[in-house]
């Protein structure tokens, strides 16, 4: 299930509202991960979704490959199994 709200912090919330209700199924963040957020995100999901903040703020743009690298990096550094990353 794709779980995304209005602001971060609105979706943080609504993650944590859907898996005390079903927390047998996956659960990924739809939107609003940053490399500057997602350690906040990692541990409360199976995945995320990630577009604009790798585009330069604009979904008409290419991957930036260093952007999305330290995305990546953000990730391994918050040390979260779920993301099927290696830490």
């Amino acid at each position: 299930m794709y779980v995304t709200a209005g602001t971060l912090d609105e979706s943080l919330d609504l993650i944590r509202r859907v898996r005390a209700v079903v927390a047998e199924i996956p659960v990924w963040l739809g939107g609003g991960a940053t490399t500057e957020n997602v350690g906040r995100v990692v541990d409360l999901v199976d995945g995320v979704t990630v577009a604009t903040s790798i585009k330069h703020g604009d979904m008409a743009n290419p991957v930036d490959p260093r952007l999305a690298a330290a995305f990546v990096g953000a990730i391994r550094e918050a040390g979260s199994p779920g993301t099927g990353l290696p830490t």
